[in-house]
Parts: structure tokens; C-alpha cells; sequence
């Protein structure tokens, strides 16, 4: 059976939070790299979540300014300045 967008949204949130839980020991053990790495996963799986639920198709990148951008797209709403989007990647 094909899983509905709100199934495919709420496992890429359950992969987010693993990631944050894990970034957060990470950084309590000071192991900053995993820190890094993990919070960005964790950024990357929950931008993929919104556009999960609104139905678009999940690109296969890690770029999180161009998943900010698409999930701004259809919303009505600014994205977020140059200067803080270009610090995404």
C-alpha cells in the first residue's frame, strides 16, 4: 500500500529527531564534528518533512538553503535573507 504524505512526513520527522538526539549527546560528549553533522541531518530531514506533507517531490541534495527555497515556495512568504541563507551550506 502507498504511504500518504502525512505517513512519508512523519518518518522523515522521526529520523530528524534521532538525528537531533543524538547531535545533542554529541555535543555533550564535545565531539563537535558528529554536533555538525548531525544537526544538519536533522535540519535536512525536517525541510524534507514540509515538502513531504505539502506533496512535492523530495530532491535528492543536502543543500539546505535550496530545501529552504522550496519549502518557502507556495507559502507566500520571504525566505530568508542572502546573508543568512548562503551560511546553510
Amino acid at each position: 500500500m502507498k504511504k500518504t504524505p502525512e505517513q512519508i512526513s512523519k518518518e522523515w520527522l522521526f529520523f530528524a529527531g534521532s538525528d537531533l538526539r543524538l547531535a545533542k549527546l554529541a555535543l555533550r560528549d564535545k565531539i563537535y564534528h558528529e554536533t555538525c553533522f548531525l544537526s544538519h541531518q536533522s535540519a535536512e530531514k525536517s525541510l524534507k518533512a514540509i515538502l513531504a506533507r505539502k506533496e512535492s517531490v523530495i530532491p535528492k541534495t543536502h543543500s539546505l538553503n535550496f530545501l529552504n527555497k522550496l519549502v518557502f515556495q507556495g507559502f507566500g512568504k520571504e525566505n530568508l535573507p542572502p546573508e543568512q541563507a548562503q551560511f546553510l551550506d
